[in-house]
């Protein structure tokens, strides 16, 4: 479809629009218009599309319409737990569809089920040996659970299988910069820009590695060089955020937005426009953080407008947010119950960490304090600092972590 094929959603709109008048029973194209609607934040037109594919569902093929539930209970009822049953009907009538596997990992994403799309990815690993890449997203998975061992036998399965890969070489350094081995990062990045030197994935993370080294200059020019070989707006915003953080770590608040606004500026040419919204939300705190809180209020007002349903629900957390930068804990329990209403109805459960320790802090650096020590591995506790950090990234201070096991010496800018 057009808006496929060419990003064009205005011209796919229009197409299926016109086919869904001329047949208003043909329930695929129905539920394509819906997707359509929400992409485009026309979120109360959405309801009536998907409505009649599931009173059309007679015309499709038995695992279409189970795409059709899970995607009208997800996005209309806003019941996940419907949603994922309709998933695993499919899977366990069609055991051997590997499609079944594959829409079942974006409510176990939503849901924060880590186990659950592992072993979704598993299965279709299984099903389909050939599908090797799916080893990067177990590998990615493990990495979010805090199991580097396991994330780093995923992506060395793969090496060995595909050695003049980049990207995994890139995963690897990345990998190894998240547990303080610089060194061995470094090797990586040095192998992998031999094989692509014009990567610009490849010049951004080996500058975020010398911002981590300390070497801010050295960093600089990484994405400068970066920034000069990018030629695509998604290429040019990879460039952009990494330069924000370094900017923020050095303190520089003003040319750090500047950087997140000039990537923002690029979204729209390759985002759908809720996508646009959700980003800017994510940016509301560093707004708040330069004193620029009229744009941050206005960018959680356009979220709850007009994000679709169940999106719209994430703007209490951009809210919560704000208030931790201002340090105001009345502010901060007056959105407690907005954002747990959000995560219990819908199940979100990948935003519970950030809510919990939002909603004991009473300061920045308290929240800083609650968010980074956390029990379990030394890999689960780097995870929990890299978002913290992420969320927070005027602190340059890592706070001790209570971990079972000691783990390597961290550096940091």
């Amino acid at each position: 479809m057009a808006n496929q094929v060419d990003r064009d959603f205005a011209e796919g709109t229009r197409l299926i629009e016109q086919a869904v008048a001329e047949d208003p029973t043909f329930a695929d194209a129905q539920s394509s218009l819906a997707n359509l609607y929400m992409f485009t934040n026309r979120a109360a037109e959405m309801t009536g599309p998907l409505q009649a594919a599931m009173d059309h569902l007679y015309r499709l093929p038995e695992r279409s319409k189970f795409v059709i539930k899970s995607n009208y209970y997800f996005l209309v009822r806003q019941d996940t737990d419907k949603a994922m049953a309709a998933l695993d009907m499919w899977a366990d009538l069609f055991p051997d569809d590997i499609q079944a596997y594959q829409a079942r990992l974006t409510i176990q994403a939503v849901r924060d089920d880590k186990d659950g799309a592992l072993e979704s990815l598993q299965t279709i690993l299984e099903l389909d040996p050939a599908q090797r890449d799916v080893l990067l997203q177990i590998a990615s998975l493990h990495e979010a659970k805090g199991d580097f061992p396991a994330a780093e036998t995923a992506l060395r399965e793969y090496a060995e299988e595909f050695p003049q890969n980049h990207q995994v070489l890139s995963q690897l350094a990345g990998l190894a910069r998240r547990q303080g081995k610089l060194d061995e990062a470094r090797g990586f990045y040095d192998r992998a820009l031999l094989l692509a030197p014009s990567d610009v994935g490849l010049m951004v993370g080996m500058g975020t590695l010398e911002t981590a080294s300390g070497d801010f200059d050295a960093a600089l020019e990484q994405y400068e060089t970066a920034m000069s070989a990018a030629g695509t707006p998604e290429e040019r915003a990879q460039v952009y955020t990494a330069m924000e953080a370094h900017y923020m770590a050095r303190g520089q608040v003003e040319r750090s937005i500047e950087t997140l606004e000039q990537r923002l500026a690029e979204a729209p040419s390759y985002m759908p426009s809720f996508q646009v919204v959700l980003a800017q939300l994510t940016e509301a705190a560093a707004y708040a953080e330069a004193g620029r809180l009229g744009v941050a209020w206005a960018l959680v007002d356009r979220a709850r407008t007009e994000l679709p349903p169940p999106f719209d629900g994430m703007a209490p957390m951009g809210e919560m947010e704000i208030y931790v930068t201002l340090e105001d804990a009345d502010g901060i329990q007056a959105t407690v119950p907005g954002a747990e209403a959000m995560i219990a109805t819908l199940q979100y459960e990948l935003f519970r960490p950030a809510l919990v320790a939002f909603s004991r802090s009473r300061s920045r650096d308290d929240f800083r304090r609650r968010a980074l020590p956390c029990p379990g591995s030394w890999g689960a506790a780097t995870v929990g600092w890299g978002t913290t950090i992420r969320r927070c990234p005027s602190s340059r201070r890592l706070w001790q972590c209570h971990r079972t096991a000691p783990g390597p010496t961290m550096r940091w800018p």
